[in-house]
């Protein structure tokens, strides 16, 4: 009943609210009589289009070099090319304007190159960087997806089809690519789902020239307190993200007829290496890790060095006082507001999600019914969910704008399907043999859960853990409507210090995206190896 309750309370309502004030006829009729929407829906489509193509684009040569290179090392290239998929988005702005920017070092070769003819590229107000950023998200992800999906049975069959004479182009054309067309569909389109629904490198890199839906919503809210034109384009993206959500499921799944595995390694050489061939998939490679790790590096490089000589001096601006900054907020607070949020939400998320875990494995309709609707926060964007909250909690009986916890619960909303969707697997999937002895043996349930199942779920415990304090860590758009402003969190802080002019606002930025990214590696570390703790006290208990 709890976990009914919960999601009445927070999510159903709130929607509800956003639904009921978007079906105002009179706000359709002014919404659509001007034109604006239409607009809108189409810079919105277009730029997650242009997005996927570009992601999938970026895909194609790091997908051939790993498929045709065995190498030690091979699973951190992987790791490093998905590195961008897991950082906040507003770090990757942030890093975006440190490569690109008027101070980043990209622009400083670029003005060395063509010996000061070229000034300044700004990378803001221009739809290329908003593809670029959102490529960059996505590119790692999908040549990952591929390549994991593949398996070495795929590959056998390309070296069985060499060996018979088929040509490069006619393996491709009938063996690969039909093999592996589940896989790209499943990238490609999880990235335009994503795209569509950005909001801060839209709202940051767009400008007052481009925005989508999703920053419309937030400029009606926050500047012109139209709240009834909100609504429509709240509505409108609902419609748009569960279409495309409802699309993707059609499509379904790519583990679906999916390779098996024979072995432990990925996918090997359609033949004979040549020599030649496989120079140039290690530059491929190579470029690939450059092209990934090059943001993030420009931003540990502007921090360490900020006045053209390595130290720590940047850090010294998380300390400051609010008065001695250029930011209206103290760093040091935004960094401590961000912890608490991250550790409620973590908290609410791990004991809704576990408790929806817990009935979803069970047997019967009820259970698949329970299992379908945990994932109904991701037909919501967090803008959308913090702009229908901001609805619903801010009259009597449930005026709870003021509350600080606010924030952690939506955190925790867009956590839960992630925690549910981790936890799902590794319960269903233990062998129950062992605690049916310990049962039949006198064990009491206590006993059972902390010496068999806890060992055994360890591992997926501590990914729920760690993805729902990550996830909290960077949200920005639900922080956007509901982060008050004596409780700033980093993102928003990040976001403030960007908007602001002058190269000590930017470094600001860049000292805070540091710390976040530092922080939220620390956490997954640290949520490793508390799993691996765990299981070594239990089995030696």
């Amino acid at each position: 009943m709890g976990v009914v309750a919960f999601g009445l309370v927070f999510y159903l309502l709130p929607v509800s609210h956003m639904l009921a004030d978007g079906f105002s006829m009179a706000a359709w009729h002014k919404e659509f009589g001007d034109g604006h929407v239409g607009a809108l829906i189409r810079f919105t489509l277009w730029q997650a289009s242009l997005s996927t193509l570009a992601a999938l684009l970026l895909a194609i040569g790091p997908v051939w070099a790993l498929r045709r290179l065995r190498f030690r090392g091979r699973s951190l290239v992987m790791t490093v090319m998905l590195l961008p998929f897991v950082v906040p988005t507003v770090v990757a702005v942030s890093a975006t304007l440190a490569l690109f920017g008027a101070d980043g070092w990209l622009m400083g070769l670029v003005r060395t190159v063509s010996l000061g003819r070229i000034t300044d590229i700004d990378p803001r107000g221009h739809t290329w960087s908003i593809v670029l950023v959102h490529a960059w998200f996505n590119f790692g992800m999908i040549a990952r997806l591929v390549v994991a999906y593949e398996g070495e049975a795929g590959a056998r069959q390309d070296e069985a089809a060499q060996l018979l004479g088929a040509s490069p182009w006619r393996r491709l054309l009938r063996i690969t690519g039909p093999r592996l067309a589940p896989a790209w569909r499943a990238g490609a389109a999880l990235t335009f789902l994503l795209s569509l629904a950005a909001f801060a490198t839209v709202l940051l890199l767009g400008g007052t020239k481009h925005a989508t839906i999703e920053t419309e919503i937030f400029r009606e809210t926050t500047q012109f307190l139209a709240l009834d034109r909100a609504a429509v384009l709240a509505l409108i993206q609902f419609g748009l993200v569960t279409t495309a959500l409802l699309l993707i499921r059609g499509k379904g799944s790519p583990s679906e007829s999916r390779p098996r595995a024979v072995g432990g390694r990925s996918a090997g050489l359609g033949g004979p290496q040549n020599g030649l061939r496989n120079l140039l998939a290690a530059i491929v490679l190579a470029t690939t890790v450059t092209f990934a790790l090059a943001p993030l590096a420009s931003l540990v490089i502007d921090v360490l060095r900020p006045a053209g000589s390595w130290g720590l001096d940047a850090f010294r601006y998380l300390g400051t006082a609010r008065a001695n900054t250029t930011a209206a907020y103290a760093p040091g607070e935004a960094i401590a507001n961000s912890l608490t949020n991250a550790a409620v939400a973590m908290t609410i998320a791990i004991v809704i999600g576990g408790a929806v875990t817990a009935l979803a494995t069970r047997r019967g309709t009820g259970a698949k019914l329970i299992g379908a609707m945990s994932i109904a926060p991701l037909v919501t964007s967090p803008v959308t969910l913090g702009f229908g909250m901001m609805l619903a909690f801010s009259a009597p009986p449930l005026d709870f704008r003021s509350r600080w916890w606010l924030l952690p619960v939506a955190h925790s909303l867009v956590a839960v399907p992630l925690v549910v969707r981790t936890l799902i697997p590794a319960v269903a999937g233990r062998r129950t043999e062992l605690s049916d002895a310990a049962r039949t043996l006198g064990a009491s349930p206590l006993r059972r859960w902390f010496r068999i199942d806890l060992p055994i779920l360890a591992p997926a415990i501590a990914v729920s853990l760690g993805l729902a304090f990550v996830v909290s860590l960077g949200e920005f758009g639900a922080s956007s409507f509901l982060a008050r402003p004596q409780r700033l969190t980093v993102p928003i802080a990040i976001g403030r210090a960007l908007g602001r002019p002058g190269a000590r606002s930017v470094l600001d930025a860049h000292v805070l995206s540091l710390t976040l990214v530092g922080v939220a590696l620390g956490v997954l570390l640290l949520a490793e190896m508390a799993a691996g703790l765990i299981r070594r006290v239990s089995r030696g208990s």
